[in-house]
């Protein structure tokens, strides 16, 4: 779809998605307008009757004018405070439902959002819900009352002079409606550029930021720099070119101004030498077409920010589809703890612009209490297969279902049946470490975060700080180390305690007596649920009831405990290092009762 078409679309779901506020603000706005002409056109009757008055020509009554002209001002005043209630409060609410929208879909998989630069992708979506609030405010509601305004005033004029209203009017068109039409064109291609450039840009400074130790090492830092300052320069130049016709907008608009005074002078002149107007009306004209220029002004703001509004509007639309319609309530989903099966039946994946599928043709079962492992060498698919079982990603082809019902959304079937996902980045926020904990279920206690804090680990370690659980964690959990990040992120999703796990590389980074107290308590804390993992480590695998042996997207062998074929897949895995179990540090989740209670859902990415 062409960014004007999905500009389009947007635009008609906007006005769709409250029909008379957006009617009533286009006639607010066209309201407004009238009544800051009509407070011009007095304003010059009432200062050359006045003047004439004055002079002792006429006999002049200043009264009604200067009343009305109060009028018109109380009336400009007012109608303008109703049209930006009006249009603010409807395009806020849209905009408001549109980014849950988005959110929604980004949350269900959609599109490309599952690929390595997803974040990137968001930042980019955030950025064009900003752009789009604008649409309505500043092009729809603005062109129409312009198009209202000049429709009656080109009416009214060619009442009194068919040539008086063709001079007037004729101008402020080729100026304020023509000029940006076609300066629009080239504003649109440079404000698209200007967009992708200032993206291009804001990515490259955040690998450069991110990976500079890396690229110093290797020297490749300067070349990454190189392509940073290449991306600004660009949208550099773009943003000059935009200035340029920034100018020339301002120009043909002023041109347009003068012009439609100058015809309304010229005009008016020849009317009044005619005798078919008075001295007064011809004040009157002249100085009403001062504001003409008025009318016409937002157009040309509209026609520089036209190009940031497609490219926003066509990446929205990529990714919400037919969705684009609004609601003013999210989608309420009712909580259910009912055990069930994990079944994927014939699923494949293939991710978007790539010919070979991920995973193909995989069948699996966990029931409950069952531990399902998939092994097998990286890059072989594994992860792709638990994101599929937590319904982050939608196959191309087969079945995904837990309890008999299929996924009605990421990580929750249509039966309420929940499912928990450890990624293998562990996701922490700015906040405590308790409020990190409580994402897994708001209603946690003190005393449930102990034990699940505990059951990795971390008790001790939480203790000797100051604030214990209230200790504040920076960006992305700055504070903690790579290991007693990814511990925190299991204890998370012990707390949410779903009615199946899905861990990916659960205790990767973790020392021997740390992944062994970790995968004991693991396999204590899910007693009753299924659990569906992947690993490398011989030792974490080694719980699992049922191997599965995954290489270049296939499942290729399959292996129960007691077979020789699941000691021989084993054998095939990375030991960690002889230590065990500290007695000392294991049991404690026993220690604390038992079980963390269930309830809530949320995965520990």
């Amino acid at each position: 779809m062409t960014g004007t078409a999905a500009l389009l679309e947007v635009l008609w779901s906007m006005i769709r998605f409250a029909p008379w506020r957006f009617i009533s603000g286009v006639a607010l706005a066209a309201l407004t307008l009238a009544a800051g002409a009509g407070l011009l056109a007095l304003s010059g009757y009432l200062i050359a009757g006045s003047a004439i008055a004055a002079i002792g020509l006429v006999a002049f009554d200043m009264v009604i004018p200067s009343a009305t002209i109060r009028l018109f001002a109380i009336v400009r005043t007012v109608a303008r405070y109703a049209e930006r209630l009006a249009t603010h409060d409807t395009t806020f609410r849209f905009i408001a439902g549109l980014r849950a929208n988005v959110f929604r879909s980004i949350a269900d998989g959609r599109g490309e959002l599952a690929r390595t630069q997803a974040g990137v992708l968001l930042a980019r979506l955030s950025s064009d819900l900003d752009a789009l609030d604008g649409l309505s405010i500043h092009f729809a509601t603005p062109l129409f009352a312009a198009a209202v305004i000049l429709t009656g005033f080109a009416v009214i004029l060619w009442g009194i002079s068919p040539l008086l209203a063709a001079a007037t009017i004729t101008p402020v068109l080729l100026g304020g409606v023509l000029a940006p039409c076609l300066i629009g064109v080239f504003a649109t291609r440079d404000a698209r550029r200007r967009m992708l450039a200032l993206d291009a840009a804001r990515t490259r400074l955040a690998d450069l930021d991110r990976g500079r130790t890396e690229l110093c090492i290797a020297g490749a830092l300067a070349a990454h720099a190189e392509g940073v300052a290449a991306a600004s320069k660009l949208a550099a130049e773009t943003e000059l070119r935009l200035i340029q016709l920034a100018a020339g907008l301002r120009l043909a608009g002023s041109l347009g101004s003068q012009g439609a005074i100058l015809g309304a002078l010229l005009s008016g002149a020849a009317l009044v030498g005619s005798h078919n107007a008075t001295p007064l009306m011809f004040a009157a004209i002249v100085v009403f077409s001062f504001s003409l220029g008025e009318v016409v002004a937002p157009l040309r703001l509209a026609a520089l920010d036209l190009g940031r509004w497609t490219l926003a509007a066509r990446r929205v639309r990529l990714l919400l589809g037919d969705q684009i319609a609004t609601t003013d309530k999210p989608v309420e989903h009712e909580l259910a703890n009912s055990l069930g099966d994990l079944k994927l039946v014939d699923v494949s994946f293939t991710f978007p612009g790539e010919n070979e599928p991920v995973a193909k043709d995989i069948s699996l079962r966990v029931a409950p209490g069952e531990t399902v492992a998939l092994v097998g060498p990286s890059g072989g698919g594994k992860s792709t297969i638990l994101s599929l079982a937590a319904g982050l990603l939608t196959p191309d082809c087969g079945a995904v279902a837990l309890g008999g019902e299929g996924l009605s959304r990421p990580g929750r079937a249509a039966s309420g049946g929940r499912i928990g996902y450890l990624l293998q980045r562990t996701e922490l926020f700015r906040g405590s470490i308790a409020d990190n904990l409580l994402m897994g279920r708001l209603d946690a206690s003190d005393d449930e975060l102990q034990i699940a804090v505990a059951a990795v680990g971390l008790d001790q370690a939480i203790a000797n700080l100051p604030k214990g659980l209230h200790h504040q964690l920076g960006d992305g959990g700055t504070g903690l180390s790579g290991g007693e990040r990814r511990r925190l992120g299991i204890a998370r999703l012990l707390i949410a305690s779903p009615d199946v796990y899905v861990f990916d590389e659960a205790t990767e980074g973790l020392d021997a007596a740390t992944a062994a107290l970790v995968i004991e308590n693991i396999r204590f804390e899910t007693r009753g649920r299924a659990v569906l993992l992947a690993t490398h480590h011989r030792d974490e695998a080694d719980n699992a009831d049922t191997l599965l042996w995954i290489e270049k997207g296939k499942l290729t062998q399959m292996a129960r405990r007691g077979e020789t074929a699941f000691d021989a897949i084993l054998d095939q895995l990375n030991p960690r290092s002889c230590r065990g179990l500290d007695p000392g540090r294991g049991g404690r989740l026993a220690e604390h009762g038992g079980r963390i209670p269930a309830a809530g859902l949320v995965g520990a990415g």
